[in-house]
């Protein structure tokens, strides 16, 4: 019941309009994190679900020329956020690098976006990512 409470806090601050395709889109990106913790012996087990419901990705064309400054902000927020979610999923799925037989670290920009920000450990490290 306390997670249905949070579900509906969170989809009440959601921001919805219409566009040329989809009646009711999203204009923000939502993350439902479930926390599962387990007590086992001395040791403390952590597992995490997150449900992610990405905003649509819309091109400036298909928005037409009576776009407002608010929508475009919003375009804006989004395509960026979109294309650091790319960029990083391209990044975590080139194989290793080795110099020397030493792996080279490679640069991930999880800082670039709030939204990658938060889904760090559900992207990489021991996780299970479906989409």
């Amino acid at each position: 019941e306390e997670c249905l409470e949070y579900l509906i806090l969170g989809f009440a601050n959601v921001a919805f309009r219409s566009t040329k395709y989809n009646e009711q889109s999203s204009r923000a990106h939502c993350i439902l994190t479930l926390t599962v913790q387990q007590q086992l012996g001395d040791r403390l087990r952590e597992s995490k679900l997150r449900l992610v419901d990405l905003a649509g990705n819309e091109r400036w064309v298909m928005t037409g020329p009576q776009i407002s400054p608010q929508h475009a902000r919003e375009l804006a927020t989004i395509n960026r956020s979109m294309h650091i979610l790319g960029s990083c999923l391209q990044t975590l799925s080139k194989p290793p690098v080795y110099k020397r037989g030493i792996e080279v670290d490679r640069h991930v920009p999880y800082r670039d976006s709030t939204l990658t920000l938060l889904l760090r450990d559900s992207l990489a490290g021991n996780s299970y990512t479906l989409m």
